[in-house]
């Protein structure tokens, strides 16, 4: 089965909301069958660079934290875990600051490439979610 990738038109955190003010990217995807983006390729990778490039050219939380391990392990929405040998396009000299940034994003300036940055900040996602066809054409989507 093929999969879906949904990229946000609206902004969210990728942590905890404030105050239960603002949706999490995970709390607008699971009601529909979705989660956060889990990126295990170069290839996924360039597609995801492309396809923010080519819509709001804006940071976007993908599917990795470290949020619920304290050896800073950090761990796929899908429930794996990162490990050395897997891909990963961290940004020379990232991940830092582990005690305060534990959720990630592919940050534009950096050329597309992973940056942990702090769960509290509103920022765009990607989604993925089971589907028959992967969309060539429309990107964006408003997940609710």
């Amino acid at each position: 089965m093929s999969r879906l990738y949904l990229l946000s038109v609206i902004l969210a955190l990728a942590g905890q909301s404030l105050a239960n003010r603002t949706r999490t990217p995970g709390q607008h995807a699971r009601p529909m069958g979705a989660r956060l983006v889990v990126v295990k390729s170069a290839a996924m990778d360039a597609y995801l660079g492309d396809t923010i490039k080519n819509s709001h050219n804006d940071n976007t939380w993908i599917g990795l934290d470290d949020i619920n391990s304290p050896t800073h392990q950090f761990v796929w929405s899908d429930g794996s875990t990162l490990t050395s040998s897997d891909y990963s396009n961290w940004e020379r000299s990232q991940p830092d600051n582990p005690d305060r940034e534990q959720c990630v994003e592919i940050r534009v300036v950096f050329a597309y490439s992973w940056n942990n940055h702090l769960c509290g900040e509103l920022k765009h996602y990607t989604c993925e979610k089971e589907g028959v066809l992967i969309l060539a054409s429309y990107y964006r989507c408003h997940i609710w």
